[in-house]
């Protein structure tokens, strides 16, 4: 039983739209927060600590926002361009969203940088 190149795509492109979801969701609930949003899991972040909360918040919902809408490329090809569908377009959609993790890291450290404030 083989399973045709538009059936993998599909599916994975339906993934890829979840997954996208949740980012852009963080994204909406980061910039919405009242108080300082956090980037690593367990860590809490005091607003005394942040020069500016709605500032910082408005950044890191812009950071997971923009690394959210890198999932829904696959879904755009098929639905604008289902032409174009092949494995080289899962392949480089899969390679940009995961060298966006460290993208995020890097992001992140900047807006942590431009808006921590610092005891020296």
């Amino acid at each position: 039983m083989e399973i045709d190149t538009e059936t993998i795509f599909i599916t994975v492109s339906i993934v890829f739209f979840m997954v996208g979801l949740v980012f852009v969701s963080i994204g909406v609930y980061a910039c919405k927060r009242k108080t300082p949003m956090y980037f690593y899991a367990g860590t809490e972040i005091s607003e005394s600590d942040i020069t500016d909360v709605k500032a910082y918040n408005r950044a890191n919902g812009i950071m997971w926002g923009g690394y959210g809408l890198l999932y829904f490329i696959p879904i755009c090809i098929y639905l604008f361009a289902p032409d174009k569908i092949n494995d080289t377009v899962l392949s480089v959609t899969t390679t940009m969203c995961i060298l966006g993790i460290f993208a995020l890291l890097w992001i992140y450290q900047k807006i942590d940088e431009k808006y921590r404030i610092h005891n020296e």
